[in-house]
């Protein structure tokens, strides 16, 4: 794994935090200021009767015993640290010589053994593999596949998918089969089967699919109604993410509706922004829109090379390109023995190769399903809002000056900075977080990172309640292209946003802001 963990530099950076005024002096020690586990405390007691006492009841102190180890005399408890490390349980912990600690969690640095895993360039261009490190999935999500079907037998896709239905006219309902590879392409980039020992890596390594087979034919066409039909058959079944790999110009209020009765009930909806090199622009250039990617509700992903830069083909502008995915040569999942090459897509094998904003969509989709998965509390609009912020500036043009390029949106999805637990933000100059404290949440620390040049002293934080006058965050430099800053925020405050400036050559750069949610 490359040494790209954001929180683990941040808590490298607080053991400097001392530099920044304002810190409690009564703090514990800087080695206590990580992501700690909610609601939990080490105790390491001196006194053996006390432990077999606290083992044998199953308490200590009223807190329950989750686990013990005898030859420390160690107990994990069930009682939040910051209660516990203050009031009445630190003091009588103190008069028996017991100490006290919060528990940190641990993970694997995970390596899949899938043995594909090479081809899967695309994987390191989005962050997935220090994403996976936070999170590799669960099967709490389903995702719809709007799509030609899915090989249901593949090796590396067989244990992921449930139910679904071909609602193709004339067609068996049953006959989710997929004659020409493109929705097993696209289900193999969400969710082939990962760490098995067999083919590619999915970017969710469990997850339920779900397949809606509408598109056929030798062009891989449907109509607004198939598609309408599939939207409301996932809703129905449950799904919280659609992907829609398929557009075209023109819309209706059937698919209209659809849209937004699926976003109505918190349903993310993907869709791939189109292979015209078309810009799309409600205003400016409405004959060049591509839906459903173009509707308000969608997440619409256009495709980027493996060298960042905008495809040939991908559509692009505001209104259909809101994120981007690599869309170049996709290692992924194929049914096989489907004939030779055929269009985007090289057939013939179980693996292979597909190009196309189609195959950009899912890595969104699947991040989608990673973050509810992961914080099942998010609202839709707070998962596409973690996938939006946390993605990286490509730096194209800016007009209107809100920060997001013109041409490619957001950027490029990043699934290690949006799998993080705090508020991570970027653009073309900083990346900047956002962390409470575990201990004292009140203190809320501000962390920026330089990816351009800026002018001395022209880097700024600030605080923006609603209800008071803007507050200027005092920030330390702490080496070349690294500062820390603290703000002193109170629980009982609620949400705040924090603006973060820069300018380089008297220009400034696009205004940051970045939500604290306490």
């Amino acid at each position: 794994m490359k040494p790209k963990i954001f929180l683990i530099i941040f808590l490298l950076l607080l053991l400097l935090s001392n530099a920044v005024s304002g810190l409690q002096a009564d703090a514990p020690d800087s080695a206590y200021m990580g992501v700690s586990i909610d609601r939990e405390t080490i105790v390491q007691l001196s006194d053996a009767p006390a432990f077999t006492k606290a083992v044998e009841s199953g308490e200590f102190l009223g807190a329950p015993v989750i686990n013990s180890y005898e030859p420390l005399q160690m107990l994990r408890l069930q009682y939040p640290f910051r209660q516990a490390a203050s009031g009445e349980f630190s003091r009588e912990c103190q008069s028996t010589g017991a100490e006290i600690s919060p528990n940190f969690p641990r993970h694997a640095h995970v390596v899949p053994d899938d043995p594909k895993i090479a081809f899967q360039s695309n994987l390191d261009i989005i962050d997935a593999k220090d994403g996976w490190e936070l999170f590799t999935g669960n099967s709490s999500v389903t995702v719809a596949v709007i799509d030609t079907g899915i090989a249901i037998g593949h090796p590396d896709l067989q244990g992921n998918i449930i139910g679904g239905a071909n609602l193709r006219p004339g067609e068996e309902v049953s006959d989710l089969s997929d004659p020409h590879g493109h929705g097993t392409a696209v289900a193999g980039i969400i969710a082939a089967t990962t760490d098995n020992g067999v083919g590619i890596a999915g970017l969710c390594w469990k997850v339920r699919l779900l397949p809606l087979k509408v598109l056929g034919g030798d062009e891989l066409t449907t109509t607004l109604f198939e598609e309408a039909a599939a939207i409301d058959y996932a809703v129905s079944a449950g799904a919280r993410v659609i992907n829609m790999s398929f557009g075209g110009p023109g819309t209706s209020s059937v698919e209209q509706t659809a849209i937004k009765n699926a976003a109505a009930k918190g349903v993310i909806l993907v869709a791939s922004a189109g292979n015209d090199s078309a810009y799309g622009d409600y205003d400016t250039a409405p004959s060049g829109l591509n839906f459903p990617a173009a509707f308000r509700e969608v997440i619409a992903v256009g495709a980027i090379t493996n060298n960042l830069e905008k495809t040939d083909f991908s559509n692009y502008g505001q209104d259909q390109c809101e994120v981007v995915a690599p869309g170049l040569s996709i290692y992924t999942t194929l049914p096989g023995n489907l004939g030779d090459l055929i269009g985007p897509i090289i057939k013939g094998r179980d693996y292979g190769w597909a190009t196309g904003t189609s195959f950009s969509a899912p890595q969104v989709t699947a991040l989608a399903a990673l973050l509810m998965m992961k914080e099942p509390g998010l609202s839709a609009l707070e998962v596409r809002q973690r996938i939006d912020e946390n993605a990286k500036n490509l730096g194209g043009p800016d007009n209107d000056g809100d920060g997001v390029d013109d041409y490619l949106g957001y950027g490029i999805v990043q699934y290690r900075d949006a799998l993080a637990d705090s508020p991570i933000g970027r653009n073309d100059a900083l990346k900047a977080g956002v962390f409470a404290s575990p201990i004292y949440p009140e203190n809320v620390y501000v962390y920026v990172e330089l990816l351009k040049s800026i002018d001395n002293g022209s880097l700024a934080a600030t605080a923006l309640p609603d209800f008071a006058p803007p507050v200027q965050i005092p920030m330390v430099k702490i080496d070349t292209d690294r500062f820390i800053g603290l703000l002193t925020w109170p629980v009982v405050y609620g949400p705040v946003e924090i603006s973060i400036r820069a300018s380089h050559g008297g220009v400034e750069y696009p205004a940051m802001i970045i939500t604290h949610k306490p």
